[in-house]
């Protein structure tokens, strides 16, 4: 239970960091509970023990579920699915399902990720790439049974 410290430093500079991060984690929930009173704090804390866990599920498996990561092409490490409106405003915010792109060009801010699909399918490099039509599609994909 006594494993020695390999790197002292480190694990306080560790420490510190997180340390900090709670600070002001504390400092902005303070903030908000003294502006906007519990109930926002109420609403979070329910979507988080509901429906968040739920569509946290969904888009993990729709960005990594069945592709080859850790195989030799770049291209087939993660999944693009095509959002329609609903799924934009739910699940997949901010254009995370642009996933294959944000793997490749992590510097890439956000919105701009549906400008790298379209360059990339350009390109021709839409065969190498894994691209599910919805996320309806991603979970009849990875729940078909496995063919013998």
């Amino acid at each position: 239970m006594a494993a020695p410290v390999v790197d002292l430093e480190g694990a306080k500079r560790t420490t510190r960091t997180v340390g900090r991060f709670l600070l002001i984690q504390l400092i902005v929930l303070l903030v908000s509970l003294a502006t906007l009173g519990i109930i926002p704090f109420l609403i979070w804390l329910a979507a988080l023990a509901t429906s968040f866990q739920l569509i946290l599920r969904i888009r993990n498996i729709a960005e990594h579920a069945c592709t080859t990561t850790g195989g030799d092409d770049p291209f087939s490490h993660a999944r693009t699915t095509k959002a329609n409106m609903l799924m934009r405003m739910t699940l997949a915010p901010y254009w995370v399902n642009y996933h294959s792109e944000h793997h490749l060009f992590m510097g890439v801010p956000c919105y701009n990720l549906p400008r790298a699909h379209e360059l990339l399918i350009a390109k021709g490099y839409g065969p190498r790439m894994t691209i599910a039509n919805s996320y309806a599609e991603v979970l009849r994909t990875v729940t078909r049974p496995v063919a013998a």
